[in-house]
């Protein structure tokens, strides 16, 4: 009887068997630890061959970014909690620590072609608010406290305001008022409902808060910010324009004027031109009389230069694209207080031709003038003696 034992040939083992077990094993063992995880940060490998190719200014997704666009951020545990690993997260933070979490490195190759990349326009700083309030510091130095937590930016909504969410202030003064908020939406809606239903319904003194917490968000256009200034042409006493959203007409001032010279009232008494006849200088009720005038980033006319108004006490003629006849001021406007003439170009430059022009101004015509503004302009040398000549106070000089 033959043995089963001896006459049975057990099959021969495959090649690498036991390394291919193992492997399988070790294999499915990472797996697991990995789906466990729910992150990758703890690979070796510092590409990514799956990643997107395309420039990641073409990709659409909002929360493109290292840790949950490819998961490589670890859930936040606290400081000597287990996951569902079985690891300590405070061992791990002190592997990690100093390594740093998965880095990307952008895509294989070479960089994307300039055509697939989204060109950035450089912002000029004079469109910027931060901007406009220095511009008009001043004139209107309270602009900085009145409209500093009001954020800028254009509705998402045809008739309410995007007013974007801002940190909390830390005192009350940074807390708009009901007004002001009242006033940002109303200046929403549609140019013939604001013209028509709105503005008439607006006193003075809101037309002016508008006009100014406007000139600093978002300047009006002509077709809003004008209606707003009607009947006088000014919003109580004040009025700003800023361009390139809105611009000055030539005859602006002249159509609001009775004559080109003093003219004589029933009683015989002279009457200086754009000023009302029953007009009482004693009186506390000045809002018929433009007071403040800033012009910033638009041209002014030769025509309106020489028709602005007597009664002016604050001028702003701030970032004129084009010069004007300077010399002209003190007797169209010898009530001045306060002038700013700051960020114009065609005064930051060392030429002659300034300097002469400089010399022609009769600074001592501006009896009342206590500062004047001079951002960003060139400074003679000899001005500020000509500026305080015969002056008990000198004139503040802003630079």
């Amino acid at each position: 009887m033959r043995s089963t034992g001896s006459s049975e040939r057990q099959a021969p083992a495959k090649p690498h068997a036991v390394n291919d077990l193992l492997h399988n094993l070790r294999g499915e063992q990472f797996r697991h630890a990995q789906n466990l995880r729910g992150s990758r940060s703890h690979l070796t490998s510092r590409h990514i061959f799956n990643a997107p190719t395309l420039p990641f200014t073409t990709l659409s997704l909002s929360d493109l970014d290292n840790d949950n666009f490819f998961g490589s951020a670890d859930p936040i545990l606290p400081a000597g909690e287990e996951d569902n690993t079985g690891i300590s997260t405070a061992s791990t933070n002190s592997n990690n620590e100093g390594k740093g979490a998965f880095e990307f490195l952008g895509p294989a190759g070479p960089g994307p072609p300039k055509s697939w990349q989204l060109l950035k326009s450089i912002q000029d700083p004079r469109t910027t608010s931060q901007w406009r309030i220095k511009a008009l510091s001043i004139i209107i130095p309270e602009l900085s406290s009145q409209f500093s937590s009001i954020p800028p930016g254009p509705s998402t909504h045809p008739q309410i305001p995007h007013i974007s969410p801002s940190p909390i202030p830390t005192s009350t003064s940074n807390i708009p008022s009901l007004s002001i908020l009242c006033l940002r939406f109303l200046v929403e809606y549609p140019v013939s409902t604001f013209t028509e239903d709105i503005i008439p319904y607006l006193n003075p003194h809101l037309r002016n808060t508008l006009v100014r917490l406007m000139a600093i968000t978002s300047p009006l256009s002509n077709s809003r910010l004008f209606p707003l200034l009607e009947p006088d042409g000014h919003a109580n006493g004040e009025l700003i324009v800023i361009g390139p959203q809105a611009s000055l007409k030539d005859d602006y001032f002249l159509q609001r004027t009775t004559g080109t010279g003093p003219v004589q009232s029933n009683n015989g008494t002279a009457i200086a031109v754009g000023i009302p006849e029953d007009e009482n200088w004693d009186s506390d009720e000045d809002n018929t009389i433009l007071r403040t005038f800033i012009l910033i980033s638009t041209n002014l006319a030769a025509s309106t230069l020489l028709s602005l108004p007597p009664t002016i006490t604050h001028l702003g003629l701030i970032d004129l694209p084009s010069p004007i006849s300077l010399h002209r001021l003190p007797s169209i406007c010898p009530l001045l207080i306060v002038l700013d003439l700051s960020y114009n170009t065609w005064l930051s430059s060392a030429s002659k031709e300034n300097t002469k022009h400089l010399d022609r101004i009769d600074w001592s015509r501006w009896h009342s003038l206590r500062m004047l503004g001079w951002r960003g302009c060139f400074l003679p040398d000899g001005i500020l003696a000509r500026v305080n000549k015969g002056r008990w106070d000198d004139v503040e000089v802003v630079r």
